[in-house]
């Protein structure tokens, strides 16, 4: 029960932070380690976040297409590793369907949602205020609940069924799904290659690179090194837009000399 109560809260979330503040907390590597903690497995959690994390790193929202849902695909997958005791490879495997799944629930939430707008416009020409607030944040709180639920009742329900399947799914099935999970995180990784890649950036990645295969290096001092020089060619582009516009300055201050001298 309780198991279900954490999912259904963490889901319900990262609803919330993805609506409201469309920041970066509703990504799998910050819910799956709330919820790992939820679950008494910190470590765990953040284990399994940072796995699910690679595979939905090139994962992102164009206007109102949702390609995948990663909140729940990612915790439905990481609460089922946490509360059975299952294997990474096996959790990452089962993101990527659930997480599809997930798509449906959030387009035909998000239709609901839209047959509301000719009531706003309504309140709105009526200038009820107050009536499109309490409005709003009812259907707010309806959209939160019904992602609580599904969380709740989708583990609670199906926790059994789901424990029996596991423990009946044969070795070598099982054996692909490490092989596939060990694929998704480079296809993850690939996919946000495709939007970012330039040729201005390879140098920088085949750095990385040489860092880790050629000289031992950890991700943590990659990521150090990289933060280092990041941190330059930022105070490198300040500096430049500095001088910039102290030329742009003087030259003003030039031209309006020239043009008081002929006005002269």
């Amino acid at each position: 029960m309780y198991a279900a109560f954490a999912v259904g809260l963490t889901i319900a979330l990262g609803k919330f932070l993805d609506w409201w503040f469309f920041t970066m907390l509703s990504r799998p590597i910050f819910l799956i380690s709330i919820l790992g903690i939820l679950l008494g497995n910190p470590v765990e959690g953040v284990i399994l976040g940072a796995s699910m994390e690679l595979i939905f790193l090139g994962t992102t929202s164009i206007g109102g297409v949702v390609p995948q849902d990663i909140v729940i695909g990612s915790v439905f997958a990481s609460a089922l590793a946490l509360v059975y005791g299952q294997e990474t490879s096996v959790a990452v495997a089962l993101s990527v369907p659930l997480s599809l799944l997930g798509s449906i629930f959030w387009n035909f939430f998000k239709s609901l949602i839209t047959l509301l707008a000719e009531k706003f416009e309504k309140l709105i020409e009526d200038k009820n205020i107050k009536a499109f607030k309490r409005l709003w944040i009812g259907q707010y709180i309806a959209f939160l609940m019904c992602y609580f639920f599904i969380g709740f009742f989708g583990f609670l329900l199906g926790a059994d069924a789901i424990n029996s399947l596991i423990q009946y799914i044969p070795k070598w099935i099982t054996a692909s799904l490490t092989v596939a999970a060990g694929m998704l995180p480079a296809l993850g990784m690939a996919l946000l290659m495709t939007t970012l890649w330039d040729k201005t950036l390879a140098p920088y990645f085949f750095i990385g690179f040489a860092l880790i295969t050629f000289f031992g290096g950890t991700l943590i001092s990659v990521a150090f090194i990289g933060c280092a020089l990041a941190a330059v060619i930022a105070f490198n582009d300040l500096s430049k837009n500095k001088q910039g516009k102290a030329e742009v300055a003087n030259g003003i201050e030039v031209n309006m000399d020239e043009e008081d001298f002929f006005n002269d």
